[in-house]
């Protein structure tokens, strides 16, 4: 047998082995299709009692304060070019107010979305992403100014003239 008929063997054999899954699969799909499904429970809708509504808003709170605190530590570690630079955004947002201003009130909307989103079926796990949220962006605050602390570095005594020269 020469190399091309042995090509066209193959590529036969593969045309065949590929109608035959292609059949099976249509029988398939047409006996399962034939047959009645049983009915599924109907799902149930968690309710959130009146603590986890308090302590969720409350979070919800802190999540837009936190926010406006991110808006604040980065504008001024911004301000500071030297010592910092914005990691996580692109500089087009960071170094522009009313970019970043947008920005942090955009994720604020929609974390508060996702969070009434995620009560109607788990109000457990939506206060606990609420609370990750607020310490992840707390941390992020902490780490901006903990930066720009350690560039100001306090005016030594014996530098400081009181009184006339």
């Amino acid at each position: 047998m020469s190399r091309q008929s042995q090509k066209e063997t193959k590529s036969i054999m593969h045309s065949l082995e590929l109608g035959a899954v292609l059949a099976l699969l249509a029988i398939g799909c047409s006996l399962a299709l034939a047959q009645d499904l049983p009915t599924a429970p109907k799902p149930t809708r968690s309710v959130e009692t009146p603590f986890q509504r308090d302590i969720r808003f409350s979070l919800l709170g802190e999540v837009a304060l936190s926010r406006a605190a991110d808006w604040i530590s980065t504008q001024q570690c911004v301000r500071m070019a030297s010592i910092c630079h914005e990691a996580e955004l692109p500089n087009a947002i960071a170094k522009s107010k009313p970019g970043l201003v947008m920005f942090e009130l955009g994720m604020t909307g929609l974390e508060v979305w996702g969070s009434n989103k995620l009560t109607r079926k788990h109000p457990k796990l939506a206060i606990f992403a609420d609370t990750l949220s607020v310490v992840s962006i707390t941390a992020t605050v902490g780490y901006n100014y903990s930066v720009m602390a350690q560039d100001r570095k306090p005016v030594p005594a014996t530098a400081i003239k009181i009184g006339k020269n």
